[in-house]
């Protein structure tokens, strides 16, 4: 942690937000990405609420997990 920084109540860190992120960008799914990066999903939209970032990032994630699953299924039909 920085200097200056304090530790977030809701046990959000950069490492957790990150791999929120990439867990949401494979799975699509915001309980999954939760589970997988220890991060509760009541404090991933609560973040996502007030950073606009993360939300941008979340919005990313979940439409190229959309894209990529949908080119699975549609391989597998």
């Amino acid at each position: 942690m920085a200097a200056g920084q304090r530790a977030r109540r809701d046990g959000s860190t950069a490492e957790r937000r990150r791999g929120y992120i990439e867990a949401l960008r494979v799975s699509g799914c915001v309980a999954d990405a939760c589970r997988e990066a220890g991060l509760s999903a009541t404090s991933a939209y609560r973040l996502r609420a007030r950073d606009a970032g993360f939300a941008e990032q979340w919005e990313t994630a979940q439409r190229e997990a959309r894209t990529s699953l949908g080119l699975v299924a549609w391989r597998r039909a």
